[in-house]
């Protein structure tokens, strides 16, 4: 499968392009509007970025050229234990979209105990038994079908998540531990609700012990045009938020702290006491260790934590250990983080969100 992406004024243009790079038998994979990189691209017009695929080598154009007078050989990803199989339903294993496989195949994992989580949650797929049936000998783990099991067990298990961006809240507090990206997902997310959603938005930080915390956050306050207000008391907290009376959307800094620290979360949490109006986040770094993140997620829960934010992934050692933080988490995925950029390493959680990034490190 050849896969090419196109940053474009709008759809004819990316097919345009297609046809003459891959001929007549390109499909679209997936198609998002962007914005150039760095706050320059928060006043300039949004392209449409398309990801555009082909099946096999020879639908190319070019590739049509080197073959002109000789017979066209056919070229399949379907290995010889399953060519002609009738025993996997069609419909079963179709995409939506039709899935990168060479992307998923690229990114199989190398580590053991990753791999071995992938095939076991495989193996319950009903799709899966029925292959393994069909096929008298050799693995799944050594298939060339593996892939294909991948993509599809990707797209039911990310399908079936609990997702919901926050744009329809009065007021957010953003918790989580000192490092894991607080102040600028609030600058990311602040961004994204001006330009997409046209809402006005307002910053409140309790964040005033940790040096700097407060400069970082009225830096993007100057820069966006946002009204900040310094909270240093939780009685102070119901004035604040009646000075930003007219937000649309409130996102409030916290004090960054560690699961571990109870006394620090609970002083947190006489800011917010009482007011019914505010919802919370919990930003979450993805490179921690499992076990550790089972334990944040097991503190917050105590704290009703409403949303979740997965922060780091771009500094994950594979993309597909995001599956395992996803299987421990219960409350909605909001956001997912992909780097330092401000807006542009932000993307509102979705099925399809999360298939694109994966694949999308696939064709790194």
């Amino acid at each position: 499968m050849i896969i090419k992406k196109y940053l474009v004024r709008d759809m004819e243009e990316a097919v345009r392009r297609a046809k003459l790079e891959l001929g007549n038998d390109a499909i679209i994979v997936t198609q998002r509007r962007v914005r150039d990189k760095g706050l320059a691209g928060l006043v300039r017009p949004r392209l449409l970025e398309v990801t555009m695929a082909v099946e096999s080598e020879e639908n190319r154009p070019s590739a049509r050229k080197r073959t002109s007078g000789k017979a066209a050989v056919p070229q399949t990803s379907c290995p010889p234990e399953a060519s002609g199989a009738t025993a996997v339903p069609a419909d079963k294993v179709r995409e939506r979209s039709t899935g990168p496989v060479e992307a998923v195949r690229r990114t199989l994992p190398e580590d053991e105990q990753m791999r071995a989580y992938i095939l076991g949650r495989i193996q319950t797929l009903e799709e899966y038994r029925i292959f393994n049936a069909s096929v008298s000998n050799g693995r799944l783990e050594d298939s060339q079908m593996l892939p294909v099991f991948i993509s599809h067990y990707l797209r039911e298990q990310l399908d079936g998540r609990k997702y919901d961006n926050f744009m329809h809240e009065r007021a957010v507090a953003f918790l989580g531990s000192t490092g894991v990206g607080k102040t600028t997902t609030i600058a990311k997310i602040a961004a994204t609700a001006k330009l997409r959603y046209g809402k006005k938005v307002g910053f409140i930080t309790i964040d005033t012990y940790r040096i700097g915390a407060v400069e970082q956050l009225k830096i993007y306050s100057d820069i966006m045009d946002v009204p900040m207000e310094k909270v240093m008391e939780p009685q102070d907290m119901p004035k604040a938020l009646e000075r930003l009376a007219d937000c649309d959307l409130i996102l409030i800094d916290t004090l960054g702290t560690s699961y571990r620290n109870r006394e620090q979360l609970d002083n947190i949490q006489q800011y917010l006491k009482g007011l019914e109006e505010i919802r919370k986040t919990v930003v979450l770094n993805t490179t921690m260790d499992l076990a550790v993140f089972e334990r944040a997620l097991d503190t917050y829960k105590q704290y009703d934590v409403d949303y979740t934010i997965f922060t780091k992934l771009d500094e994950m050692d594979n993309p597909y250990r995001l599956l395992e933080y996803l299987d421990r988490n219960q409350a909605p995925l909001a956001y997912i983080c992909t780097g330092q950029s401000v807006p542009d390493d932000l993307q509102e959680a979705s099925g399809d969100g999360l298939l694109s990034y994966l694949w999308k490190e696939g064709q790194a």
